[in-house]
């Protein structure tokens, strides 16, 4: 729900055949661009006897920080038509990107086999994700080291009291002296889903899972609950270095969970009228803090 759709398109450029060009024609590198962290090199030839058009698109997008991405799909739209016409005929491709380095190829009906013929091309594409598989059993297995349970539902957790009041200002008071189920064998928490909570443990424990554009929002619900805000500053990190995630919703997350370089970055990120409004027509505009529409009111009287 979270990824931001990767939208691009080109300028109208020229491309001609082999009989009007110097030399002896071949491909040509009609557009290069980097949108979102996504490389794409476009390129065309007219071949047949100047009957068709040969496209080819590499794209190219770095894997680091996008471990969780299975594939990004979507179309490309190739719009192509003569000289001076405003009249374009569109050609759609269906995109499935599976490998971090990927070309594809698209060959069309040349439209003009007397002159040059003048292009474009437009794409969405969407990041798809991985499924989650986590197994969180591990952590909360009987050892020395724990001297505490929690119940979830029919599951027993053994958990160390020192650790986790460490982290978690409401642990520390659940376990504390004068907190009257301290005195219990076993603690509940209510309403509580199993994995949620281990998600939001995994952030803390030694062998850490850290945050993907997946986990965020429950990890950031679950580390507001239980106070713990050290999983918050690990899902700040994330969202301030390695997400795809809208700004829009970076924006209103940061300001629900107090992450202040993350509001600081979004709020700059909006640098034109056109992302104003689209935050202002976004469903999460309203749910923001005053403080922090008084920061993209600030923000919008420096672009005025």
């Amino acid at each position: 729900m979270f990824y931001e759709a990767i939208e691009y398109e080109s300028k109208k450029v020229p491309l001609r055949g082999p009989h009007m060009m110097s030399g002896q024609g071949g491909t040509t590198v009609l557009d290069t661009s980097t949108t979102n962290g996504l490389k794409c090199t476009w390129s065309g030839e007219i071949v047949n006897n100047n009957s068709q058009i040969c496209f080819t698109w590499k794209f190219e997008y770095d894997e680091a920080g996008n471990e969780d991405i299975d594939k990004i799909a979507g179309a490309i739209d190739v719009k192509f038509g003569q000289n001076q016409s405003q009249n374009f005929t569109t050609v759609r491709t269906l995109v499935s990107l599976t490998e971090p380095c990927q070309t594809l190829t698209k060959v069309v009906e040349n439209p003009n086999r007397q002159g040059a013929v003048e292009v474009m091309y437009e794409y969405a594409l969407v990041p798809w994700i991985t499924p989650l598989q986590f197994s969180f059993d591990e952590m909360f297995l009987p050892s020395e080291k724990n001297d505490a349970f929690l119940v979830i539902g029919e599951r027993k957790l053994h958990v160390n009291k020192a650790f986790l009041s460490y982290h978690s200002d409401y642990f520390q008071a659940l376990f504390s002296s004068n907190f009257k189920e301290d005195k219990q064998d076993e603690i509940e928490l209510k309403d509580v889903v199993y994995e949620d909570f281990g998600l939001l443990m995994s952030t803390i424990y030694p062998k850490t899972v850290f945050p993907c554009d997946r986990t965020v929002e429950k990890i950031l619900a679950m580390a507001d609950r239980f106070i713990v805000q050290s999983a918050i500053d690990h899902v700040e990190y994330h969202l301030l270095h390695n997400s795809r995630i809208t700004n829009e919703s970076m924006m209103w997350m940061a300001d629900k969970y107090g992450m202040e370089k993350l509001l600081k970055k979004s709020i700059l990120k909006m640098d034109s009228l056109e992302k104003a409004k689209k935050l202002r027509d976004s469903p999460v505009f309203a749910s923001m803090s005053h403080d922090a529409k008084v920061m993209v009111l600030e923000r919008l009287m420096d672009l005025i």
